[in-house]
């Protein structure tokens, strides 16, 4: 079994490239331009056979040359380097874009110029200027035409690295005129200053450039989930904090409450030679208490706000001003109830103890 697939199967040529100069030379050509394969077989004693993609094949354009190659068409093919290939003769002509290696593209005959059914398959490398096709090498002798030995070298040592996929990959696709034209209008520059290279170098940038979007996605949507959970756990520590703040509330609700009872105390009066004690206002024991009650239940609390330091600099502002104004308040009031008992003692005249 071949190792790569030819127009015609099994393989068969009736006339190689470049014999029968004086016949061809009336086409001012200095030899056959190409390969004549054989169609006709016991299966197909007419010469009816399927012409098979060798390689994945776009469709270039096709036409009818009555005194020449009769039914013919011609893809565009990209390996090391661009091809057009013709082929000559058909019968019928599949319509289609894209082709890839063994699939059907036409049937073969004996149209045009032939003295009997076969294949002529010929090959030329070529260029892209301004989304057109330009022949290499025209003046050779055969209008550019190589044997087909080498396009088919090319197969071979492609299909031993790199198998054809049914893709628009640059590797594998032809540049049209409107790519040109994208390109140009990117760039702003003229089209006729791209080649193929340029095209396919230009796709590569765009598929590395889509890579790394989808790269920079994926860490962002890690980057999201990181801060949901930190934000759970900003709930989460908020939620205790409030129940920190709620127990010291009880606390100092309960010291008020103690307060009142020192309050509702009837007045004892003092022995004699004794100080003399008011009974009814707070005593600075009592603020004391107050002030300590109050540090104690605010010394965790702090220490919780200052945890939510390293979540979030907003917390952090509240923590500070939360706890310089529970301080305040604190301090407030101990100010005033001593300034009161004073007030009181001075009314009464008793500032001796």
């Amino acid at each position: 079994m071949a190792d790569i697939t030819r127009p015609i199967e099994p393989f068969e040529l009736t006339q190689v490239f470049g014999v029968n100069p004086k016949t061809y030379a009336r086409l001012d050509m200095d030899g056959h331009n190409g390969w004549d394969f054989k169609t006709k077989f016991p299966d197909t004693p007419e010469g009816f056979r399927n012409i098979w993609a060798s390689w994945l094949s776009q469709f270039y354009r096709r036409g009818f040359d009555k005194n020449g190659y009769g039914n013919f068409f011609e893809v565009l093919i990209q390996l090391k380097n661009t091809w057009k290939l013709t082929y000559a003769h058909c019968k019928s002509i599949e319509t289609f874009a894209m082709k890839n290696e063994g699939e059907s593209m036409a049937i073969s005959d004996n149209t045009g110029f032939s003295t009997g059914s076969h294949l002529h398959l010929t090959t030329k490398r070529i260029k892209m200027v301004r989304g057109k096709v330009v022949v290499l090498d025209h003046g050779n002798g055969y209008f550019g035409a190589v044997n087909p030995q080498e396009f088919f070298d090319e197969v071979r040592e492609a299909k031993h690295n790199i198998k054809p996929e049914p893709s628009m990959d640059p590797l594998n696709y032809v540049p049209t005129k409107k790519d040109y034209e994208r390109l140009a209008v990117w760039h702003k520059k003229p089209t006729e200053s791209w080649t193929v290279e340029d095209i396919i170098r230009e796709w590569r940038v765009e598929k590395e450039q889509q890579e790394q979007l989808n790269i920079d996605l994926e860490t962002a949507g890690g980057l999201v989930i990181d801060a949901q959970k930190k934000a759970l756990g900003l709930q989460g520590k908020v939620t205790d904090l409030t129940g920190k703040n709620t127990g010291l509330t009880g606390k100092v609700k309960d010291l008020k409450e103690e307060i009142k009872k020192l309050k509702a105390r009837p007045k004892a009066k003092p022995e004699s030679g004794e100080g003399v004690h008011i009974v009814g206002k707070p005593s600075l024991e009592a603020l004391k208490e107050l002030l300590r009650v109050l540090l104690v239940g605010l010394l965790p609390v702090a220490v919780s706000y200052l945890e939510l330091v390293k979540l979030d600099n907003e917390v952090l502002v509240a923590a500070v001003v939360g706890v310089v104004g529970v301080l305040k308040a604190v301090d407030k009031y101990v100010h005033k109830k001593g300034k009161e008992l004073n007030s009181e003692m001075l009314t009464k005249g008793l500032t001796r103890f």
